[in-house]
């Protein structure tokens, strides 16, 4: 779970490059990470790739929507919640 948390806070903190170095570990790789990375990729403008990892996570994943999650998980900040919305959105997830 390190690296999942560890690219969940990078990606938080806007440091995109680095969440996806984390994000592509090889202890992860299988988990609902994928989604983080989907936006991670979004957010630089790599919209094929992010859409490919958004279509690995939603295989494992189908009942994924944007706004449950959005609903379910509480940030202090709204515009933090936003800059998951706004990655899982640009990579192809279902609102």
């Amino acid at each position: 779970w390190y690296h999942w948390f560890v690219g969940f806070v990078q990606y938080a903190a806007g440091l995109y490059e680095q969440a996806i170095a984390t994000l592509r570990h090889d202890s992860i790789r299988g988990t609902g990470s994928r989604r983080i990375l989907a936006a991670s990729l979004a957010q630089l403008g790599r919209i094929d790739e992010a859409r490919n990892e958004a279509a690995a996570f939603l295989a494992m994943v189908p009942s994924f929507r944007i706004r449950t999650w959005a609903d379910a998980h509480p940030f202090k900040l709204d515009g933090d919640r936003q800059r998951f919305v706004d990655g899982y959105r640009m990579a192809g997830l279902p609102m």
